[in-house]
């Protein structure tokens, strides 16, 4: 057996303090996406909307283990966030800068109101229009 030295053990050591992270990271986002439909589902209840209340509930019991409902999952396209979409980066900061939280969102906007958000370009509306368009929603053709 190779004699370790001490460079394996501070190699052992930062991929221990990563997984660590990792893991925290993990439980905070999680956390956090708990914590919205929570609040979502309070909101709903005291203004007197138990249909909403209800989705926001059928939602957590949905949620996989990186905190996204699956695409096959049984629950109105309308309702899914852009959390669930697995988008690229970009996109999704794009989308989470400019307040676009839910299909309902991203189907109401036009072209010209999507190249408006900041850093997001064609390639980037394509992949929103790509992804929209599994759950059976048009977006209009970017003008060339």
């Amino acid at each position: 057996m190779a004699q370790r030295n001490w460079k394996d053990d501070v190699i052992d050591r930062q991929r221990a303090r990563i997984d660590e992270l990792e893991s925290q990271i993990y439980n905070d986002w999680l956390g956090r996406r708990l914590k919205e439909e929570y609040y979502l589902i309070r909101s709903a209840i005291e203004a007197g909307d138990n249909e909403e209340a209800q989705i926001h509930l059928k939602k957590i019991s949905l949620l996989d283990d990186k905190g996204r409902i699956p695409l096959d999952a049984d629950i109105d396209p309308l309702y899914r966030t852009v959390d669930d979409l697995d988008f690229s980066v970009r996109t999704y900061n794009c989308l989470k800068r400019a307040n676009v939280i839910t299909v309902e969102q991203m189907i109401e906007l036009s072209f010209d109101e999507y190249m408006h958000i900041r850093n997001l370009g064609k390639k980037s509306y394509l992949e929103i229009k790509e992804k929209l368009a599994r759950f059976g929603f048009k977006l209009e053709d970017p003008a060339d």
